[in-house]
């Protein structure tokens, strides 16, 4: 159906059509007719995709009902030219046969007829319908398939001659294409039969019927018993040799060719079968022989046709039912068929294999000595043929080659037969076969080596010489072949390297024995080097045996750089007397530089030589004219070692030698080489910011015009490499903020979609999990730069888990846990597998499961650590982060790869930064900068190495910053660091026509389309900042993607730099340079050129109108936001009073940065603040049906709390719903967002209260004044109710007296000494004394001790009266307070937290309730499993089981018995020590499907870790994750006594009958019931949603009133 065509067009067309036949002008009617129905082509190949359901919709329906009208008035035509029948209605017709289901019988009818009625005038198009039905046979196409060949038949008979001939052909074509179509084979023969007898008097034709018939069955049946029943009599050849007819034994064909298939599938039965097949023998027989004489004969050579049914094939079928008749092995082998001067390379190949495999399947059976015999036969005649094919000019084939590994593997099957079966001839067999190969190899040297052959005798002396006396007489293969004649040197010493390689992969049988037979091999290895004569040969030798030790890793190391280091010194020694090929020399000297590097990198990785020894390689590489496939893979590896070293310093001349090499081969040979580059990613160096090495590009252009087309470099690729590749380019580029970012984001989409696809084919290759790592890396990258940091976390996870898959792969990797510091991770054993560490080496293009596609070892290595180092600084999980990029600093420390270990040193150190960890950080950072200071040298790129200085400069001024704010010194050290990065990125190197135009653009800041009227505007040929990004990426100019990115790269960390500059005269007080460096930080947004200063100022007016549009683009998203954010609270802290429009433009820009912001959890808090602070000192009354200004401030402030834990909570709603709550939303769709979260509170009262001080970017100048600078914003929220919102100014509420009365002498902090640093320092001091007093409980008598502890529990429940500062202090049980002590309450980190478990907890709640009600029925209980808690079980467990509870005592339940615990019980109950179910990983708990409600009266089970910057972490927010209702924990360790207390009081309150009763009321009750309520009671919380607690009874239960509850 053509797009937009509608159904009133069709019948406007029918109505034409009717009008032409009605005026008698047939030839525009039929023309009419044919257009008409072929516009219905995309109908048709909707219906052929299977799209069904498009013919559900009353448009398709309508269509189709056309279509079929259309199709059969067409087909009734009678005015149709052949040429028309032909050229236009065949394809049509073809189209239809498919889809015939969806037509009815009487259409099915009137098409049969028609068709026949059309092929009687024009014979080939039944031919091609015919040719179509047996393609896609059914039950459908049946009927028409019968009466078309039954027209056909009747026509042919008719006219005879050609058409005879054509009839038979389309009968064999018939049967060859019902090949796939096993169902209908048998109504087709059937068919063939009733055709039979109106050819009775035509002994060809029906002969030929017959036969097609005869195959069909064949092919349908399957039994070869049946089929030897029909050929009993069959007179099929005799006719053919009679009639010489072309058909006949083309029939034959395809009858004995069926009949070939079903022996070669069936041959294992037909071998252990009974009775044999004389008459399918004797049949195939004489059509082997009438094949030879036909084949000959002057009539088959004009008839141009060629056999189909293979000589060999039939020899093969033949040899194998003389088997299952029981004939002789021996004297029925097919000699005259394995003479491999007269049979090709393939021919033999098949036959050979084919011998090889009917043998094996002989010896399962019980013919044990028949098999042998034919796999002798088979070996013999097939190193026979192997010795021929090698004499050949150019020998070496994939085809030779898979047949010698063939031979070699049933050489060595037939070794092993030969030992079991105790002949003695196993020795003599071995030489034999070893000594063929040598033969072979002496005309080959490429030949596949025979480590099948020298394995088998390995695995012998493995399996039959356990006595360690008998060992030294064990004879190895130098040992059996020495002291043969035609033996050469280089043959034995392949002989002998295979045999080290088979005893080491078999030394796990019998270790001892393989250190005898390693010495004596190694031994009999250097002998057999040290006798080469030739100079050059033993170079060659000693480098290969150095690669042999190479295998076998650490333990050969030593021999392996020694045999090297000769080889090298004998080759220069060559070098310098010019006696040889040179090209030859430099190519081995090479290698050998190589293979020695690579071993000293194992043995010794911090030396210099590596590096030295490498550099010779290079040069020697450069001087060879042209490369072999071995040194390119060579080159290779090199590339990636010197890439993940951080030395690119050699990668401009390898680029050289390989666009050198590659251009000289054919005219797609430059492009052949780009795309192995970026298909493992060698166009850059590691951790490089660019997509493409700037300097590769430009030689690339002294080879070809086209190196700065994009799309000419996409052209070749595949889908997802040319989608990956052109997401690289886009991964920074900034889209102007009045153009579309449509097309990032459709690459993107382009890219997720590719990367599902390919993930989930199974099974994933190597190829697709380096892929796809590359993918989730840049994704994540892409996502970074957006702000949308959950989706990023989620790909650079995902693109970790892939690397380290492949990194196991390669590498065998043990680790040690090292208790001092739980994240710390040694590692023992990081080496290469052998088999990864020779592929250095291979002669093939490298392991590689994808054309044009190596993988490396240093390649994956290098991969995992820039996973490591990007998921280790987005992951919000601590322990998670800290054990990540420890560990990738481990690995780097391991081999020596100073580049990574800089970077994650300076990632740790800002990791400490961020966790208030200043002595650390400051320690990780100067080793950083100690390192790189070694590096920078080696590093090419000159970017790079800037950008990575400035890093670790900026590092630097973070620590100062944020550690010795309150000190001159620490402030200057702090601006030198920032200024220092500035000058850095303001230097010339940085400087190309982009970034840096000519004076008449440099200061160029909005074109028209802007709509900002100020400023110098871009003139019609000059571009501005924006556009000219736009225009570059339109243009597809590689080089000038390159200079975006590396433009937006300069520009990104400038405005970071800047900000820090900022904030360091903000603390200054300097609002001068502050408001300087804002301006400044604007201008790398809007100017062309920052090079430059201005000559123009910058006015209020021009700051509020860029506040008022979004001019971020793509790349510039958070930075962006964090720049207006700042400047708003700037003019807000610095403007007495803003006039309505400015303060409205303001908000908006705010609330755009509000948005950018949500996935940035420090960022989106502060946004939150400032909003919900303007909302709340403007109380401006509701804009139509908008939120009100109460509803604004409460939104904003319920966003401010908890901004982490928002974060943890979108990832496990994307998990558990696959999708993301938070997905974009515009400034538009934000008044809704509001409203619908009012409309969702549960109908209780929320509580959200934070604190606000004046140490942040707080304009405080808009609040009630605070001596203490401190203030409370408290929100109440409840469905249906409006928000109650206030800003409360603290005052201190206590004086030095009654610090004094409370026996606390203050300490001086770093903070400001403000009310919240007195009640948090009382706080702390108050636990430190009751830790203090449980010490000394086994010292002081127990009234004494108990005295005290009363004396500090009246402390803290004076402190506790001071309930504002409290309600801020997660730490501090304002539950305890005097007015919430009986109140039902719970804590939530934030409101999103409520919502999820509300939502996790729906299909949990009946009859219309609003939360979920848990049954003490359904509660398991863990009590003292560490069992030193003895007084605990004492009280607890006679309770637990007076209750009928279930449970353990003194153990506890594995990890899988905990999980199925958590989620079919209701309540979980554990007491002991410890924090809570610390046997259960944090991960393993939040992906928990469902979670009980919980008592964890266990140490601190409820304190949340706070860890400075970083996500605050504790075993309840994982619970919380999990989905459990209700939590009850405590905030510090509870005395033994009160904690049985009130676990009982809480199992007895549940298990009463006729109370209401919730979670959140029975701990606050058990409070009560302590004898300290407040140093033990108070520390026993509630997190979560109200809980109600229901007894429901089962069947048979009998409820009982009294305080043991229910009883079975």
């Amino acid at each position: 159906m053509e797009s937009g065509t509608t159904g009133a067009d069709y019948h406007s067309r029918l109505r034409s059509i009717k009008s032409f036949e009605e005026a008698g002008e047939a030839e525009k009617a039929k023309l009419e007719k044919f257009c008409l129905v072929e516009s219905f082509s995309c109908l048709l190949e909707r219906l052929m995709g299977d799209d069904e359901s498009f013919l559900l919709s009353e448009r398709g329906l309508e269509e189709w009902k056309v279509f079929k009208g259309s199709l059969i008035m067409l087909v009734r035509s009678r005015n149709m030219t052949r040429a028309e029948v032909i050229g236009r209605l065949t394809p049509l017709t073809q189209m239809i046969i498919p889809l015939l289901r969806y037509l009815d019988e009487e259409d099915r009818r009137i098409l049969d007829r028609e068709f026949c009625v059309i092929t009687e005038d024009v014979y080939e198009y039944g031919q091609k319908i015919c040719d179509t039905i047996a393609e896609n046979a059914s039950e459908f196409s049946l009927p028409i398939l019968r009466s078309l060949l039954h027209q056909m038949a009747l026509t042919a008979k008719i006219r005879q001659r050609k058409f005879l001939d054509d009839f038979m052909g389309v009968s064999c074509d018939v049967v060859k294409k019902l090949e796939t179509v096993s169902n209908f084979r048998l109504m087709v023969a059937s068919i063939f039969r009733d055709l039979e007898v109106i050819f009775s008097e035509d002994l060809s034709v029906s002969t030929v019927l017959g036969i097609c018939s005869m195959a069909l069955r064949a092919k349908g049946v399957g039994d070869l018993g049946e089929l030897e029943l029909e050929l009993k009599d069959f007179k099929g050849i005799d006719i053919a040799l009679e009639t010489q007819n072309t058909y006949v034994y083309l029939a034959l064909e395809l009858l004995f060719g069926a009949i070939c298939k079903m022996v070669r599938r069936l041959n294992k039965d037909l071998i252990s079968r009974d009775s044999g097949l004389p008459n399918v023998h004797n049949a195939l027989q004489s059509f082997q022989s009438f094949s030879i004489s036909i084949s000959k004969s002057q009539s088959w050579k004009e008839s141009h046709m060629e056999q189909e049914l293979n000589d060999v094939i039939v020899a093969m079928v033949l040899y194998t039912l003389k088997v299952t008749n029981k004939e002789d092995v021996e004297d029925n082998f097919p000699r005259e068929i394995l003479v491999a001067d007269s049979c090709g390379l393939n021919d033999f190949r098949f036959a050979i294999i084919y011998l090889f495999k009917l043998g094996k399947a002989m010896g399962r059976t019980s013919r044990i000595n028949e098999a042998t015999m034919l796999l002798q036969l088979s070996c013999e005649s097939a190193w026979k043929g192997i010795l021929v094919f090698c004499e050949e000019p150019d020998p070496m084939s994939d085809e030779l080659s898979s047949l010698i590994t063939n031979t070699c593997e049933t050489s060595a099957i037939l070794m092993c037969m030969i030992y079991e079966h105790g002949d003695t001839k196993t020795i003599n067999t071995l030489k034999y076969y070893l000594m063929s190969w040598c033969d072979a190899q002496l005309l080959c040297e490429k030949i596949p080596q025979p480590l099948a052959i020298v394995e088998a005798w390995v695995h012998m002396q493995y399996k039959y010489n356990q006595d360690p006396q008998a060992w030294d007489t064990i004879k190895t293969t130098h040992a059996l072949m020495s002291s043969l004649d035609k033996i050469t040197i280089n043959a034995l010493q392949i002989l002998t390297e295979q045999e080290l390689e088979a005893y080491a992969d078999m030394k796990d049988l019998n270790p001892k024995l393989f250190d005898v037979m390693e010495k004596k091999l190694t031994e009999l290895l250097n002998k057999i080097i040290n006798t080469t004569e030739c100079r050059l040969v033993k170079s060659i030798n000693l480098t290969q045996n150095a690669m042999q030790l190479l295998a076998s890793r650490v333990k050969n190391l030593r021999d392996c750089e020694k045999f090297t280091s000769e080889a090298i010194c004998i080759m220069l020694e060559l070098l310098e007397e010019r006696d040889c090929d040179l090209y030859s020399l430099y190519s081995i000297l090479a290698e050998a530089y190589c293979l020695r590097a690579l071993c000293t990198q194992e043995a010794n990785p911090k030396t210099e030589r590596i590096m030295k020894d490498i550099s010779q390689a290079v040069k020697f590489w450069y001087l060879i004219p042209t490369l072999s496939k071995k040194d390119v893979n060579l080159l290779f590896h090199i590339f990636d070692f010197l890439s993940v070293k951080g030395n690119g310093k050699h990668h401009v001349q390898i680029y050289n030698i390989m666009l050198k090499y590659f251009s000289m081969q054919n005219a797609d040979g430059l492009k052949n080489l780009c795309s192995i580059l970026w298909k493992s990613r060698r166009l850059s160096h590691a951790i490089c910011g660019s997509p493409i090495c700037g300097v590769f590009l430009n030689n690339l252009s002294h080879y070809c015009d086209w190196s700065d087309d994009v799309d000419t470099w996409k052209r070749d690729m595949e889908d997802i490499n040319a989608a990956g590749f052109e997401h690289k380019l886009t991964l920074s580029t900034h889209v102007p903020y009045h153009q579309d970012a449509s097309m990032n984001i459709s690459i993107i989409n382009q890219v997720e979609e590719f990367s599902t696809d390919l993930i989930q084919r199974e099974p994933l290759s190597s190829y697709a999990q380096f892929l796809v790592g590359h993918l989730y890396y840049d994704l994540a990258e892409s996502f970074i730069a957006k702000g949308l940091i959950v989706k990023a976390l989620h790909y650079a996870e995902e693109a970790f888990k892939l690397r380290t898959e492949l990194l196991n792969k390669m590498f065998h990797i043990e680790t040690q846990f090292d208790e001092k510091v739980s994240s710390r991770y040694n590692y023992q054993t990081f080496t290469m597998f052998p088999e990864v560490a020779t592929t250095a080496w291979s002669h093939d293009e490298g392991s590689s499961d994808s054309q044009n596609f190596l993988l490396t070892p240093w390649n994956t290595l290098q991969c995992f650590l820039e996973s490591s180092l990007q998921y280790g600084i987005l992951e919000e999980d601590v322990d998670t982060a800290e054990k990540i990029l420890v560990g990738g600093m481990n690995i780097s420390s391991l081999h020596d790869l100073r580049l990574f270990s800089s970077r994650f040193l300076c990632a740790l150190g800002k990791f400490y930064t961020k966790q208030h960890n200043w002595d650390l950080a400051e320690q990780k950072i100067n080793e950083a900068a100690q390192i790189w200071k070694d590096v920078k040298s080696h590093v090419s790129c000159s970017e790079c190495n800037t950008i990575f200085d400035i890093s670790i400069k900026h590092a630097n001024g973070d620590v100062c910053l944020d550690s010795k704010s309150n000190t001159r010194k620490g402030m200057s050290d702090a601006l030198s660091c920032y200024q220092y990065g500035k000058k850095k990125l303001n230097s010339s190197m940085w400087e190309n026509e982009f970034s840096c135009p000519s004076e008449g653009c440099a200061r160029t800041m909005f074109c028209c389309a802007s709509g900002i009227s100020w400023g110098p505007v871009a003139k019609d040929n000059v571009c501005c900042w924006h556009c000219q990004q736009s225009r570059i990426t339109k243009s597809r100019s590689l080089q000038g993607v390159i200079y975006i990115q590396r433009e937006y790269i300069r520009r990104s960390i400038s405005i970071r730099l800047l900000a820090n500059i900022g904030k360091c005269y903000k603390v200054w007080g300097d609002n001068s340079n502050e408001q300087k460096f804002l301006f400044e930080r604007l201008s790398l947004f809007v100017t062309r050129s920052t090079y430059k200063s201005s000559n123009f100022s910058v006015s209020k007016k021009f700051i509020f109108e860029i506040i008022d549009k979004r001019l971020s683009g793509f790349a510039y998203t958070i930075d962006y936001a964090t720049l207006i954010y700042e400047t708003c609270c700037f003019y807000l802290r610095n403007t007495s009073k803003m006039d309505p429009v400015s303060m409205q433009k303001l908000v908006r820009g705010l609330k755009i940065s509000f948005l950018l912001s949500r996935q940035v959890p420090i960022l989106h808090r502060e946004i939150s603040r400032i909003l919900a602070i303007l909302y709340y000192v403007n109380k401006e009354p509701a804009a139509g049906n908008g939120p009100s200004a109460q509803q604004w401030t409460a939104y904003f402030h319920q966003s401010s709390i908890g901004t982490y834990f928002n974060n943890r909570l979108i990832v496990r709603m994307r998990n558990i719903q696959g999708q993301n709550p938070m997905e974009d939303i515009i400034e538009e769709d934000l008044e809704q967002c509001v409203l619908n979260f009012f409309k969702k509170l549960p109908p209780v009262p929320i509580v959200c209260f934070s604190m606000l001080g004046d140490d942040s970017l707080l304009p405080s100048n808009l609040l009630t004044h605070s001596s203490t600078s401190v203030w409370i914003q408290l929100s109440r929220l409840k469905s249906e109710d409006v928000p109650i919102v206030d800003i409360i100014p603290i005052e201190s509420p206590f004086t030095d007296t009654i610090y004094r009365d409370l026996g606390y002498t203050f300490p001086e902090t770093k903070w400001r000494n403000v009310t919240i640093d007195k009640v948090a320092s009382v706080f702390n001091s108050v636990l430190s004394v009751k830790r203090f007093l449980v010490k000394q409980l086994v010292k002081m008598r127990h009234d004494e001790w108990l005295k005290e502890m009363e004396a500090l529990d009246q402390t803290l429940s004076r402190l506790l009266r001071c309930f504002f500062i409290f309600l801020v202090l997660k730490e501090i049980p304002w539950e305890s307070m005097p007015f919430l002590r009986l109140e039902d309450t719970y804590r939530m980190p934030c409101v999103m937290s409520i919502f999820f478990t509300l939502e996790r907890s729906s299909h949990f709640i009946k009859d219309n309730a609003t939360f979920r009600a848990v049954n003490p029925r359904k509660l398991y209980y863990v009590l003292n499993p560490e069992n030193n808690l003895q007084e605990s079980e004492k009280k607890l467990l006679p309770v637990f089981k007076d209750k009928r509870f279930k449970g353990k005592v003194r153990e506890f339940p594995t990890p899988e018995k905990l999980n199925k615990v958590l989620t079919t019980n209701d309540i979980f109950i554990y007491s002991g020590h410890g924090r809570g179910l610390e046997y259960m990983s944090t991960h393993k708990i939040r992906e928990l499907d469902c979670c009980s409600s919980l008592l964890l009266m266990a140490c601190s089970s409820g304190r949340l870790n706070l860890n400075g910057s970083h996500n605050p972490t504790g075993l309840i927010l994982d619970y919380i994750i999990s989905g459990s209702p209700s939590i009850a924990s405590t905030l510090w360790p509870i005395r033994g006594e009160d904690a049985y207390i009130m676990i009982e009081s809480m199992v007895n309150d549940w298990t009463k009958a006729g109370t209401y009763k919730t979670m959140g009321l029975s701990v606050a009750m058990a409070r009560q019931k302590c004898k300290l309520p407040f140093i033990e009671g108070a520390g026993f919380i509630c997190y979560g949603v109200p809980t109600r607690v229901k007894i429901e009874k089962f069947k048979g239960d009998t409820f009982c009133t009294g305080g043991n509850g229910y009883k079975s």
